[in-house]
């Protein structure tokens, strides 16, 4: 897998930042694939995409709130 700068959290983490809607232009501030919750603030739509591509050729799948 590519080098992502997504960074892994905690449930609780991606609850605080979930309900603090800190997300930059409304997209989602956090994601949740394969049980893994991932800090995604810091990437563009492009670089979400490819990490989210990348998770899902691991086998991960879907996605939730905590």
């Amino acid at each position: 897998m590519r080098l992502h700068k997504a960074v892994e959290i905690t449930a609780p983490e991606a609850a605080a930042l979930l309900e603090g809607n800190r997300g930059a232009s409304g997209r989602a501030p956090a994601i949740s694939l394969g049980g893994t919750w991932y800090d995604v603030r810091s990437l563009s739509v492009a670089e979400l995409a490819c990490f989210i591509d990348d998770l899902t050729r691991r086998g991960y799948c879907g996605s939730g709130a905590p």
